[in-house]
């Protein structure tokens, strides 16, 4: 349980998703996410044994969320559906996200805003002021569209110093390989969107 504003350093390590979406079926373990409800900062690449004032290193210490689970993968790996907040945002540093597939049929709806069950294999982020630094997001799927990131709901993203690459689709007909923006707006600085395939457009 976390609340706005709160700050969570994260180990080395891979961690999968064990908690289902909110308001999402309990029952379907590819409903697991990391899902972000409130807004706060969560930064990785900090040793298993990190001490007070130990700064992150992402590249010797890599923190992995991925959305392999014992059987099949996850949706989305990460889920941002913190409600916009005056003067509050979620930020995401040091991370790596892979191994996403989303698919299936439906939304869910979260504060509001829908959540696509067949978007955004890595990340789907609605209705939110976010930023991501230094993070990777890579190797994710869709048997939709929005292998990479779906960026939603009047989002707020901007991105920073980051890698979305090696994303793909499993179908011929699916857009947005990288990112897809459906009516959000997005700031990128000094990242690389590399190497994503997909079978119609927008790779």
């Amino acid at each position: 349980l976390s609340n706005d504003g709160d700050f969570i350093y994260v180990a080395a390590g891979t961690y999968s998703p064990t908690v289902t979406l909110s308001n999402g079926t309990t029952s379907d373990s590819k409903e697991n996410t990391f899902e972000i409800r409130s807004n706060v900062h969560i930064i990785g690449g900090y040793a298993e044994n990190a001490q007070a004032g130990d700064q992150p290193d992402a590249k010797l210490y890599p923190t992995i969320l991925s959305g392999q689970l014992s059987a099949g993968k996850a949706r989305h790996v990460v889920a941002i559906t913190a409600p916009l907040a005056d003067g509050k945002k979620v930020l995401l540093n040091g991370l790596t996200i892979k191994g996403g597939e989303a698919g299936g049929t439906g939304s869910v709806i979260i504060n509001g805003a829908s959540f696509s069950r067949a978007h955004g294999g890595g990340m789907i982020i609605g209705n939110t002021l976010a930023e991501i630094e230094n993070c990777n997001i890579i190797n994710n799927s869709t048997n939709n569209h929005a292998a990479g990131m779906y960026v939603t709901e009047r989002a707020v993203l901007t991105i920073k110093n980051s890698n979305i690459s090696g994303n793909t689709a499993n179908i011929a007909a699916s857009n947005g390989g990288g990112i897809w923006n459906d009516g959000s707006t997005i700031y990128i600085y000094n990242s690389t969107i590399n190497g994503n395939r997909i079978g119609g457009v927008g790779g």
